[in-house]
């Protein structure tokens, strides 16, 4: 764009030529804001009456000359704005090409000054034009301030990759900035970067990790701080992706006791959403509810919209998903149905795209865990549409085991293969969070499809790792699965010892639905070795 092919610029320049000079004037001006250029700017930078200039704007240079149309009118306070924008950005662009450098860089800081004056009530509107406007005005600071504001509100609106461009350019703006300040700003924007990472590709990817990985290496030097606790939940992220539970719990308390020390709410929030997800895969329950009831008791509704911003996300999705996914697996299903009809309703009033997301998983998640593919299926793909949507890698990949699983219980054997593949992509940074159900998905198809012994094989494995890393919110249904395949290969003595292991597991955690189960699987067993 910095150079136009000379043709072009001919025929360009031929247009333009044949205006008079005060309205090649008003043009070159209003090059500088941009192919969109606001009328109210361009009457305070020239010194034109607005209505005089719209006369100018409307009567010579649309109608007659053809080079600008009449754009939108937007209300700010009491003010009406209006807005008009070049025919063609070959015409703008050739017009801000004739203009000097020290004539850019003037035209800009006035532009960047009227436009937050303009729109001092409402400045998350023009967020990103005032950093643009500003940075090449040369003032790096007022450049900075507007790209982190306009940063925090992409990662509120859920635009994560809008997010992560506004830091690459923030990072390049501190570089001549003094050492202390410096570090300050790049802390931050590297934590709004990991978070929109995290979105995008997950918490365990290299992005994710590199950003907060550079966020604690210059926080290193620094006392803790609410910046501290956040560096510390991306690297738990890392490590709950892995297996790394012990590693996840450790990193958790941590940040509670940081948060305990500096009082701060939202880092407490921070914490206990933290505990109770590691609780949750770790299969210790009634842990996982203790600290989603101690989140969602400090969540307060004004504090949501700052929260998003900060953390990318709304607290109360994890926090509630992981209430009521416990409550169900415990057996007390009206009051999980009762937190998701919460959940739902709490993301729909903010807004957040990813956090929408997030609360639609328990719809397919829910359908797995009563085993029933019909609703397991719809859920999954509505909950993939959505987060395909939003951008989202990690929820976009999760979705496919479910999809596959349901399929292939519902008679597709092909797509037990599907099943791996889901895990895979999900983990395609390394991990292997979701093992355990990526193995009981698979067995439980190959059941469906007479494939006992492969079955058995799928669940001996899925035990010998969950017992290595702790990943037991399934423990006691992989090993009613052991008894099942067991049992289908006419080893009744050993699938009665991995039913009453299922039982116990579920009894220890205080897995009803899963107990229950067993139970049955029990029963059932005992009444065919009495019908026999």
């Amino acid at each position: 764009w910095n150079v136009l092919p000379s043709r072009v610029e001919g025929v360009i320049e031929e247009r333009v030529g044949r205006l008079q000079e005060e309205l090649r004037e008003l043009l070159r001006v209003a090059s500088v804001e941009g192919e969109n250029f606001t009328v109210d700017i361009l009457s305070r930078v020239t010194e034109i009456s607005e209505r005089a200039l719209l006369k100018k704007l409307g009567e010579e240079l649309e109608k007659r000359h053809q080079l600008v149309t009449e754009g939108d009118v937007e209300k700010i306070g009491s003010k009406w704005i209006a807005h008009f924008r070049f025919g063609h950005a070959l015409f703008q662009q050739y017009l801000y090409n004739q203009l000097g450098r020290r004539e850019k860089l003037m035209l800009h800081g006035t532009i960047a000054e009227t436009l937050e004056e303009l729109y001092a009530s409402q400045l998350e509107l023009v967020t990103v034009q005032l950093a643009h406007h500003y940075r090449l005005a040369g003032e790096g600071e007022k450049a900075v301030e507007f790209a982190m504001r306009a940063a925090r509100r992409a990662l509120r609106i859920g635009a994560s990759s809008e997010a992560i461009a506004h830091t690459d350019a923030i990072l390049e703006l501190i570089q001549d900035f003094p050492p202390a300040q410096r570090k300050t700003i790049e802390i931050d924007a590297q934590l709004i970067r990991g978070h929109a990472s995290s979105v995008i590709k997950g918490y365990d990817s290299a992005e994710t990790a590199a950003a907060f990985q550079r966020a604690r290496s210059v926080a290193a030097t620094r006392p803790a701080q609410a910046r501290t606790v956040t560096i510390l939940f991306g690297l738990w992220g890392r490590r709950i992706g892995n297996l790394d539970f012990a590693g996840g719990e450790a990193d958790a308390l941590e940040m509670l006791r940081i948060a305990e020390s500096l009082d701060d709410t939202n880092a407490r929030i921070h914490a206990h959403e933290s505990l109770s997800l590691t609780y949750y895969h770790s299969g210790q329950l009634a842990l996982a509810i203790e600290h989603a009831q101690k989140l969602m008791a400090l969540v307060q509704d004004a504090s949501v919209p700052l929260y998003i911003e900060q953390q990318g996300k709304d607290p109360r999705a994890f926090g509630l998903r992981s209430l009521a996914l416990c409550e169900y697996i415990m057996g007390a299903r009206e009051e999980a149905l009762e937190h998701q009809r919460m959940m739902e309703a709490f993301v729909a009033a903010s807004g957040h795209p990813f956090s929408i997301v997030v609360a639609q998983t328990f719809g397919y998640l829910r359908g797995f865990i009563d085993r029933e593919p019909a609703v397991t299926l719809p859920e999954a793909r509505r909950s993939m549409e959505r987060a395909q949507a939003v951008g989202s890698a990690t929820y976009s990949t999760l979705p496919l085991m479910y999809i596959a699983w349901a399929e292939a219980r519902a008679g597709d054997a092909a797509a037990i293969a599907k099943i791996e593949e889901g895990f895979r992509a999900f983990n395609s940074n390394g991990g292997r969070l979701h093992h355990s159900t990526y193995k009981l998905m698979t067995a439980d198809a190959y059941g469906a499809h007479g494939r006992w012994s492969e079955a058995l094989a799928a669940m001996t494995e899925a035990i010998d790792v969950a017992d290595k890393h702790h990943e037991y919110l399934l423990i006691a249904e992989l090993h009613r699965m052991h008894g099942d395949a067991l049992r289908a290969l006419g080893r009744t003595a050993e699938a009665r010892g991995s039913y009453a292991m299922a039982l116990e597991r579920a009894r220890q955690q205080g897995a009803g639905t899963f107990a229950r189960r067993a139970e049955e699987a029990l029963l059932a067993l005992d009444g065919a070795i009495v019908a026999n």
